[in-house]
């Protein structure tokens, strides 16, 4: 084979290796980006099999929010039923109560009648008891006081100004007012010792120095609001049910103007000078009235009982306005978007029943709502003209007042 040919077949050689490694590139370029595009199709089975299940897990949540909502619902039907079955029973039983404690106090007028007769022996031999400790007395030097327990010292016996020691640094009233001021600005919670003393600038024990705990604290700002209150006098000329009503007015306008007046444990403290003259203002306007005593007491007991739950209705009415009125305002004050505020069904019952009473489900219930039965707001502080709010008050009146007819009744049998 001559050299030009062996030229030519080594270039060919050549050609046809460059052509079969050009075709293997290939080939791998084939193979590589087959790989890639299995890879793809895998991680996009993989992304839409996990957005299914997410898809899944989403209408699932969704029934269940669904459920939930229905149940929320059944259940806030339910609760306002109960609720509505509630006022009913408490407003039969108050019926029933004023009726069985009419005929009680008849029955305890006549045991009073009995018990006159011991009464007047008693009254005389303690006359006479008196007469001798007077005559006693009057060759001796005057004995002290009896003391008395601490919470009910510190309201009808101060200490006296000129007692040893040190010069106070504080006052009953002063004590009283710090007090006072806190608890209506944060609620009954938000009292303690140690905060009245801050507010004082003095330390607790020193203020233990004139309370003694936080129980006597309580039931000298109750006398000290009730004090601030109260007139000092009745209105001359008024007659009897008037007078109740007013008397029953100025605690409801405590109540609004001081809420934790009407929380426990402030209602179960101790009665102080002034908590002592509205009670003998309350039987102060039942002279004249044929009631015995007996009766007159139970009256203004009963009469009593049914303000201080009055009184706590408008107390939390005043509260809930109070925290609406801050949540509304929080915000806003310092520039941003007004804070959220309570739902009015929270702050109106009859509100709270329209928005689930179905009148075709409760045709009564729903025709009383639309004739505004359950329209009632707080009771008018001032004791005015304010629609059915004093309904409850004039109806134990008009007890009180069959009560009197009863009594009159009786004087005239003999």
């Amino acid at each position: 084979m001559s050299a030009p040919q062996d030229q030519e077949d080594r270039r060919e050689a050549e050609a046809a290796r460059k052509q079969e490694e050009a075709a293997r590139k290939q080939e791998e370029a084939a193979r590589k980006q087959a790989e890639a595009l299995r890879r793809d199709r895998e991680k996009a089975a993989r992304a839409a099999a996990k957005e299914a299940a997410r898809a899944e897990r989403d209408r699932e949540r969704a029934l269940r929010d669904a459920g939930k909502a229905h149940r929320d619902r059944e259940r806030a039907e339910r609760n306002a039923q109960r609720e509505v079955e509630r006022l009913r029973a408490e407003q039969e039983r108050a019926v029933r109560e004023v009726e069985k404690e009419a005929d009680q106090a008849q029955r305890e007028a006549e045991r009073a009648a009995q018990e006159a007769a011991l009464a007047a022996q008693r009254a005389a031999r303690q006359v006479e008891r008196v007469r001798l400790r007077a005559r006693a007395a009057e060759d001796e030097p005057a004995a002290e006081e009896p003391p008395l327990p601490p919470g009910l010292a510190v309201l009808w016996r101060p200490a006296p100004a000129g007692r040893r020691g040190p010069r106070p640094g504080l006052t009953l009233a002063g004590i009283a007012r710090a007090a006072i001021d806190l608890a209506d600005a944060e609620g009954l919670p938000a009292l303690s010792m140690a905060r009245v003393a801050e507010r004082l600038g003095v330390t607790t024990m020193a203020l233990y120095r004139y309370v003694s705990s936080k129980d006597d604290l309580l039931a000298l700002m109750l006398d000290t609001a009730l004090a601030e209150s109260s007139p000092a006098e009745p209105v001359p000329g008024e007659g009897w049910r008037p007078a109740l009503e007013r008397w029953c007015a100025e605690q409801l306008a405590l109540a609004a103007a001081h809420p934790w007046s009407v929380q426990p444990p402030v209602t179960s403290a101790l009665p102080g000078p002034a908590r002592v003259a509205l009670l003998d203002r309350g039987l102060r306007a039942l002279e004249g009235t044929p009631l015995t005593w007996d009766e007159r007491v139970a009256v203004i007991g009963r009469l009593a009982l049914h303000v201080l739950s009055e009184g706590q209705l408008v107390a939390a009415d005043v509260l809930a306005r109070r925290a609406a009125a801050a949540a509304a305002g929080s915000d806003a004050a310092g520039g941003g978007e007004p804070g959220p505020v309570l739902h009015p069904a929270l702050l109106d019952f009859a509100t709270l029943l329209r928005s689930v009473v179905d009148p075709a489900a409760f045709p009564a219930l729903g025709a009383a709502l639309d004739g505004g039965g359950f329209d009632d707001g707080a009771p008018d502080p001032a004791g005015g003209e304010g629609g059915d709010e004093l309904l409850g008050l004039r109806l134990m009146l008009d007890g009180v007042e069959a009560l009197m007819v009863r009594a009159r009744a009786r004087e005239a049998a003999g």
